[in-house]
């Protein structure tokens, strides 16, 4: 879902700039008591004209303002003009938007929602096809129970991402069958070398199962993004699963003396999860932990429940994460310093830990890394303890 990251920050700029447009008109709202709305000509001509929808709607969920753009995007007829000083509900008959607002306003608090948006032409005589959009809107509150909302279209966001990842997915598919080739010719080929190239097709052989592993990597991520998660989940035992992500790395970790201890508030502990794909996230977070711990130390998982949501910390004994890790250790193909690495001889393909963002996601919860007070790096595995609801339109409170 990088996704998402474009799409995020497209996002986050929509907002900043809307809020550097209404905050002065926030702050007037106790000082006026006009009806009309109480910004100055040049900022009202930019909100009209502005590239993302905008609603200005009162304490009264009375429609103040209502630009062009919201008018395209909500496929209403008429002038916006016409549409002021009217019930949200009367004037944009949208209920998604009535919720929105009224829960930004209740909570003070950012308030999302995105909902499929459906439309046809209104004249019975010029039938013209159905329309359907992804929509997104975002309320702000604002000063005595005004709200401003912001609207945007995101089928083509959402399009675009799609090509990327289907790009992706195709390339990493093509790259599968010449790569398992090549590493078959170069196995049969080490027997008739001399000592000289059999070192350097063991070096050959080393690149190919690298290229293989990032491959493969590819591939999940674009599985996990393009699957759907409630068709898969069954009640999982954490515990037995961050065992059993242990065993695969034992190899690993027996020769450099690193041990694993496991602590937890109940041994039996279970969540609804995907147990192959909460599998591939533990193993990614255990080997991360591997990677950068020194020899004759101590992994440690803590698992401890917090109401409606499960908290898994993978801790190591390392040296932490750098200013620079923290803000993109879940990019793809992000690496951290090769100097933290304590076994140099484990070459990842940048792709685990954003393997685990996207597993955490699918399953309705999130991952989070920071650094132990009493030094090493720890990573927060968060998940609900509840079935995540799947539903078209669905209210996210902003973070």
């Amino acid at each position: 879902m990088a996704s998402d990251i474009a799409l995020a920050e497209g996002v986050a700029l929509l907002l900043g700039v809307g809020l550097g447009l209404l905050a002065p008109w926030l702050l007037q709202q106790r000082r006026s008591s006009r009806r009309h709305l109480p910004l100055n000509d040049q900022m009202l001509q930019w909100l009209r004209q502005a590239p993302v929808g905008v609603l200005v709607l009162d304490q009264r969920q009375t429609v103040r303002l209502v630009n062009g753009k919201a008018c395209v995007l909500l496929h209403l007829e008429g002038e916006e003009t016409t549409r002021e000083q009217r019930p949200l509900l009367e004037a944009i008959r949208c209920h998604q938007l009535e919720e929105v607002s009224d829960r930004a306003r209740r909570t003070g608090q950012l308030q999302r929602v995105k909902w499929v948006f459906t439309s046809t032409s209104r004249n019975p005589h010029h039938l013209e096809p159905v329309t359907t959009e992804q929509l997104e809107a975002v309320a702000l509150p604002g000063h005595q129970g005004w709200v401003g909302v912001f609207l945007l279209n995101r089928h083509f966001l959402l399009a675009q991402r799609e090509q990327q990842e289907r790009w992706v997915s195709d390339v990493a598919h093509e790259l599968k069958t010449p790569l398992t080739a090549l590493r078959l010719v170069s196995e049969s080929l080490v027997d008739s070398c001399n000592p000289r190239q059999a070192r350097l097709m063991e070096r050959l052989q080393k690149e190919i199962v690298r290229l293989q592993s990032l491959v493969e990597d590819l591939l999940e991520l674009s599985r996990l993004e393009s699957t759907l998660l409630q068709h898969h989940t069954t009640a999982v035992t954490v515990v037995d699963h961050v065992k059993a992500a242990w065993q695969f790395l034992l190899p690993l970790a027996e020769p450099r003396h690193v041990g694993l201890t496991i602590t937890s508030t109940s041994p039996a502990v279970t969540i609804p999860a995907d147990a192959s794909r909460l599998q591939r996230a533990l193993l990614n977070l255990l080997d991360n932990a591997l990677h950068y711990s020194p020899s004759h130390s101590t992994i440690q998982v803590k698992i401890v429940e917090d109401r409606n949501w499960l908290k898994l910390d993978v801790e190591d004994q390392g040296s932490g994460f750098s200013e620079t890790d923290l803000q993109h250790v879940f990019e793809r193909f992000y690496r951290g310093d090769a100097s933290r690495a304590r076994a140099s001889s484990l070459s990842g393909s940048g792709l685990g830990l954003a393997i685990v963002q996207q597993i955490a996601t699918t399953h309705g919860g999130h991952v989070r890394a920071l650094n132990r007070p009493e030094g090493g790096a720890s990573v927060r595995l968060t998940l609900p303890t509840n079935p995540p609801v799947s539903q078209e339109t669905r209210l996210m409170v902003g973070r």
